[in-house]
């Protein structure tokens, strides 16, 4: 006769067994900035709900705050970030910049650049800005324009000048 006990000597009762099926390898959230809105509104109405407030949105600041940031503590750090944002904005209708964590409101600079910001021109640090920014708004150059706060023709020189093909 087989009994629980003797299936399971080792594993306190309730435990369960972790068996790594199908492994899954997910990139980290860095190199994911499209998964940072949707989880973020995710972790805003599971907040809500668990503490009886109302809906909040998120600000334009602290979305450039979120995207900025470059998330070592990964999934987890921009939940208890949420977490933390909506508890501090107290039934506002929109989570504001200083809800945020300082180390998010002001980040360190990310350091999966290869030059150190000291040695960088001015119009290199542009054509980084212009590029990631480019990349963020996955190629559509309108959108970039206004993102950045210029005419459609001034972004399309600039890339031009960069070498990046014309959009089809």
């Amino acid at each position: 006769m087989i009994s629980k006990r003797s299936l399971m000597p080792e594993h306190p009762e309730g435990s369960f067994l972790s068996i790594p099926v199908i492994p899954l390898e997910l990139p980290p959230l860095r190199d994911r900035r499209d998964d940072i809105l949707p989880l973020g509104r995710q972790f805003i109405a599971r907040t809500c709900e668990q503490n009886s407030c109302g809906p909040c949105a998120l600000s334009s600041g602290v979305l450039d705050a979120l995207y900025a940031y470059a998330w070592p503590g990964n999934v987890r750090e921009l939940e208890n970030a949420i977490e933390r944002a909506v508890m501090l904005a107290e039934g506002q209708p929109k989570i504001e910049l200083g809800d945020l964590p300082p180390e998010i409101r002001a980040p360190a600079p990310r350091t999966d650049s290869p030059a150190e910001p000291e040695s960088l021109t001015l119009a290199e640090v542009e054509r980084r800005h212009i590029l990631t920014t480019l990349e963020r708004f996955d190629g559509n150059r309108a959108t970039t324009a206004r993102a950045l706060g210029v005419g459609e023709n001034t972004l399309w020189r600039k890339l031009r000048a960069y070498g990046v093909p014309a959009a089809r």
